[in-house]
């Protein structure tokens, strides 16, 4: 009788979902509309400065509970997609492993960035308008891409009005190179399926997307996104290939990506050439003579250190936020260096995801994590009758797949930028959906 009971809460019938909101629609019309601008701007808003980006999220997170009281109607649907309980069951036992944290103060900072998952039920009454968010995101990466491109003109031609952040030549404009690289992996799986398996107008619109977003993906200089874009590269053409209906329009679209990588090697050959000379210098220092001293090699032994730490308690973790105090009371004295560098760089984390996770929640954590991961993936990229990667409609599932291929060289669940971007595209990738309303695409 339980496992019934489950499977209808967890099933609710469509017809009910789509007339709790046709009576939304009817009932407050204009609750509705300030709601689905407040979405838009948030997703707007999403690559700007990380203070712009909080403020603009804030809004549509206080929509949901107010419009609990405005509408009483699609609000409950909202908490019965498995998503929301995996996320929640993962908010909790996150929460609740602060009691033996080795750092209590640092691991509530890093469950903060838990609180974009609320993002689940604040875009749940719009998402009618769904297409509409996704055009927010479509915005919010351009607005980054314009950014880089007046900060390059601005360096270049010595416009202080104009310039932002150059580190070592990296441009990601107001962002740091790594958040601004890792950023643009996610515009990338947003636009890539389109360019290659969509219709008309709207894929060249996502073509040229592309070819933006690629060149402003190699200026950022950040390895770990390179290698991340070149894995989602892989899958989008593989997904091209099955899916093709027309060859003719599958070559062409290959040719242009030819001639499109071409032109980003002729422009950005040698930075890149010079960045990966530069990781396999630093990895083979890092192997063969123990030295740490590097960016690269620090990741190494970083990822050492959060193997040895998980083996110590794989069920349940260390607590949130326990990662510097372990390598601060663990690490051998033989890297003392390498630790000196760790603690100057004030490194927070284990920059791997999935390690962070098991060293900070045991595998019970990382359980749900997968759970919630999944659950996301398999409702973005596995879409309706009717839907599918050559629109927009599947974009949220290839970008989110984007933002997984990071997590090898980044724990995106706890930095702020990424942790939006990534809870903002589980977001748009409910599993129980109600009839398209605004259309994205003619």
């Amino acid at each position: 009788m339980m496992p019934g009971v489950i499977r209808r809460f967890f099933n609710p019938d469509p017809a009910l979902i789509q007339a709790a909101f046709d009576r939304q629609h009817a009932r407050r019309p204009w609750a509705e509309r300030l709601h689905i601008l407040l979405g838009l701007f948030a997703c707007g808003c999403l690559c700007l400065p990380v203070s712009v980006m909080e403020i603009a999220m804030a809004p549509v997170l206080v929509a949901f509970p107010v419009g609990m009281l405005l509408v009483w109607g699609v609000h409950p649907f909202a908490l019965r997609q498995p998503l929301f309980w995996s996320l929640l069951l993962l908010a909790a036992w996150s929460a609740l492993s602060l009691l033996w944290s080795h750092d209590p103060r640092l691991g509530l900072d890093q469950l903060g960035a838990m609180r974009f998952a609320l993002l689940v039920l604040a875009f749940w009454p719009v998402m009618p308008w769904r297409r509409t968010l996704i055009a927010g995101l479509v915005i919010s990466f351009l607005i980054l891409n314009t950014g880089q491109l007046l900060n390059a003109l601005g360096h270049r031609y010595e416009i202080a009005a104009i310039q932002s952040k150059m580190i070592f030549g990296r441009n990601a404009a107001w962002l740091t190179p790594v958040i601004g690289g890792e950023l643009l992996v996610a515009a990338l799986g947003l636009h890539l399926p389109v360019a290659l398996m969509g219709r008309g107008w709207v894929r060249w619109l996502a073509a040229g997307a592309s070819v933006v977003t690629l060149t402003g993906l190699l200026a950022t200089g950040t390895r770990g996104a390179w290698i991340a874009a070149a894995g989602l590269i892989a899958i989008v053409v593989i997904a091209a290939i099955v899916r093709a209906a027309s060859r003719r329009a599958l070559i062409l679209g290959t040719l242009a990506a030819v001639v499109a990588a071409g032109g980003f090697w002729l422009a950005l050959g040698s930075k890149v050439t010079a960045r990966v000379a530069q990781a396999r210098e630093e990895v083979a220092r890092a192997i063969e003579h123990r030295d740490f001293d590097s960016d690269t090699g620090l990741r190494i032994i970083m990822t050492q250190w959060g193997w040895e730490a998980f083996l110590q308690k794989p069920l349940v973790g260390h607590g949130v936020g326990s990662f510097p105090a372990w390598v601060r009371d663990h690490h051998d004295k033989r890297d003392a260096a390498a630790y000196e560098r760790f603690n100057a760089a004030d490194h927070a984390h284990a920059h791997n995801a999935l390690l962070q996770l098991l060293l900070s929640v045991g595998l019970v954590g990382t359980l749900l994590a997968l759970a919630s991961v999944w659950l996301a993936l398999r409702a973005g990229l596995f879409l309706p009758s009717g839907d599918g990667p050559g629109d927009y409609d599947a974009s949220p599932g290839f970008a989110l797949l984007g933002m997984l291929l990071l997590t090898p060289f980044d724990a995106i669940h706890v930095s702020t930028h990424t942790a939006a971007m990534l809870f903002t595209l589980m977001a748009l990738c409910p599993r129980l959906r109600p009839q398209q309303i605004a259309n994205f695409h003619p």
